[in-house]
């Protein structure tokens, strides 16, 4: 009777064995085919593609070399651009009107090349203190932001009392005040 239930339990062990060996696993309903896997590498290669390119913005690299000294001093005019520009985005011409007013913050005002370059920058956005405040209000607050700045015409500004809130005439007036002063070169 021993070798009755060896020779079974042996029989019975090969048999599930045999059965085991030869199935194959269940396909899943939901496991992607070869053709939904590749749409999706692809969709994730554009992706990557297009965020690639947002993040390689040039402006934007220029405002962050300009703010951190990566650039020279006198490559300033991708940002007085951007700041006159009234189509361009407001959060770029806030950055570009915050690094000039940083990067002349770093520099030393009484080395006569300095102050040339800050007065040439001055000269290329100072027709924005006389904006339509209904078309570039933003380009109003940033012409005062940058000549309010205290390593720009923050005492000369204060003598003109020119606020981007004033009214044409009084910003028309401060402007041409403003244009004498920075064409005699004196600052």
């Amino acid at each position: 009777m021993r070798s009755v239930v060896i020779v079974a339990t042996a029989v019975a062990v090969a048999f599930v064995g045999a059965d085991a060996a030869s199935a194959k696993a269940p396909k899943p309903a939901d496991a992607p085919t070869v053709e939904e896997i590749f749409q999706q590498a692809k969709t994730a290669i554009e992706a990557q593609k297009a965020g690639g390119a947002a993040k390689q913005d040039p402006l934007k690299e220029a405002i962050d070399g300009y703010r951190n000294g990566t650039l020279q001093l006198t490559d300033f005019k991708a940002l007085v651009d951007c700041v006159n520009d009234p189509k361009a985005a407001p959060e770029h011409r806030n950055d570009a009107a915050s690094a000039l007013v940083e990067r002349f913050g770093k520099v030393d005002l009484n080395n006569p090349e300095v102050r040339a370059t800050r007065r040439t920058i001055a000269r290329g956005i100072i027709d924005l203190m006389k904006a339509d405040r209904a078309k570039d209000e933003n380009g109003l607050k940033a012409i005062e932001l940058i000549l309010y700045a205290q390593s720009w015409y923050r005492q000369k500004m204060f003598e003109l009392k020119f606020h981007a809130s004033d009214k044409p005439a009084a910003r028309v007036a401060a402007w041409g005040k403003m244009k004498k002063y920075l064409d005699k070169g004196q600052d």
